[in-house]
């Protein structure tokens, strides 16, 4: 028969947990039930911000550093029209998480829409770094640098995805009309016509393609 704890010892143990999360060593948030968190991601996907900001502004009461919560609170900020109050959490999660492709895409894409491409490339390189198979990051990185002036950088990422053989034709096509149609933004004439008759060969007869060729030849 196993004996019981004698009282004195469960209260000491209580205590010296109490001590603890006075202390911060022990954080209260790992007591916090996950429901909480996917409570608040429900009500974040349905549109209801005011409450999944409340919710999470609980959890974040018991354990301010909780990352899941603070990510979770810079999403509901973000959609909510407080881009400066997102961006501040991100860049407090990424201070533990500096390696999460995902947490740096959001922060990118969130710099880019509020006026600082400087630093959304900085955070795209970096996540094109840490997986290089992501298509998405180098796709916007490309955008970005386009946005920042970076023209040849630009052209270089769209060609390198128009030769990446993990893509589909029709994804890789498309890379490469990217890259025609800046071409001939930029009065590039003759590096369009040569994408776009290589984006034909990838799928012929590809209507938008023939246009640009006509014009890109100018016909």
């Amino acid at each position: 028969m196993t004996a019981r704890p004698k009282p004195s010892v469960l209260v000491g143990a209580l205590v010296l947990v109490a001590v603890l999360i006075a202390a911060g060593v022990v954080g209260v948030g790992r007591f916090v039930e996950p429901r909480r968190l996917a409570e608040a991601r429900a009500l974040y996907e349905r549109g209801a911000y005011a409450q999944a900001e409340r919710v999470l502004r609980e959890v974040l009461a018991l354990d301010r550093n909780d990352p899941s919560a603070l990510e979770q609170l810079a999403d509901v900020l973000g959609a909510k029209g407080d881009p400066k109050g997102a961006l501040a959490l991100y860049a407090k999660v990424l201070a533990s998480k500096p390696r999460d492709t995902s947490l740096l895409l959001k922060t990118a894409s969130l710099e880019r829409l509020t006026g600082d491409p400087r630093t959304a490339a900085e955070h795209y390189q970096r996540a094109c770094e840490i997986d290089p198979s992501n298509a998405r990051a180098k796709d916007d990185l490309a955008r970005t640098l386009l946005q920042l002036g970076r023209t040849d950088e630009a052209l270089g990422l769209w060609d390198a995805l128009a030769k990446d053989e993990r893509l589909t034709t029709v994804e890789r096509e498309r890379y490469l009309i990217t890259g025609a149609v800046t071409c001939l933004d930029f009065g590039r004439r003759k590096e369009a016509e040569a994408k776009l008759r290589e984006a034909l060969s990838l799928v012929p007869g590809d209507p938008q393609a023939r246009a640009l060729l006509k014009k890109a030849a100018g016909s």
